[in-house]
């Protein structure tokens, strides 16, 4: 799957038409379990036509469980024209779980006609979970054209969705939707 860290802040990445199935971030003991799909330490970063499918964060000791779809540790992350499908943040011991299809550390994460269902933040044990589908504890996103759940979410919103700036926390950011499912364009297999 995707792994982006840049030493230089400038640095510039650009992923098109990619398909990024059955990825896994995985921890059996105190170490987070960040980014299932996509990691992104920092930089510019786009990621457009993707589709990241069945991907996941999973902790199964005392550390944290976030973005199974995308984290963002920081930097500016445009998602545009994705669909980031059957996502899950997990844990099982006493970590917390948030974002199961986009978590934000910080910096800004922009997402443009994107497609975010069936994603999940769970934690069983003694920590607690937020944000099934965008989660974050500092940051920016703003919302355009995005749809995050296929039967339920509100209507869109015009102003960016600030995140909480609380240590150690996560704040759920409102959902939004603008284009019916059945009007996207239909997932396309790499070649």
């Amino acid at each position: 799957c995707l792994h982006v860290q840049s030493e230089v802040q400038v640095a510039i990445v650009e992923v098109r038409e990619a398909l990024l199935t059955g990825c896994e971030a995985m921890s059996d003991g105190g170490e987070n379990a960040e980014g299932g799909g996509a990691f992104v330490m920092s930089g510019n970063v786009t990621l457009a036509n993707v589709n990241i499918i069945n991907a996941s964060a999973t902790s199964a000791g005392s550390g944290n469980a976030g973005g199974g779809g995308v984290f963002v540790m920081s930097g500016n992350v445009t998602l545009a024209n994705t669909n980031i499908i059957n996502a899950s943040a997990t844990t099982a011991g006493s970590g917390n779980a948030g974002g199961g299809g986009v978590l934000v550390n910080s910096g800004t994460v922009t997402l443009a006609s994107t497609f975010i269902t069936n994603a999940s933040a769970t934690a069983p044990g003694s920590g607690y979970a937020t944000g099934d589908r965008i989660s974050g504890t500092s940051g920016t996103v703003p919302l355009a054209t995005t749809t995050t759940d296929t039967d339920t979410a509100p209507a869109p919103t015009s102003a960016p969705a600030q995140l909480g700036s609380a240590s150690g926390s996560h704040r759920q950011v409102p959902p939004a939707t603008a284009d019916p499912p059945n009007t996207r364009a239909p997932l396309r297999a790499a070649a």
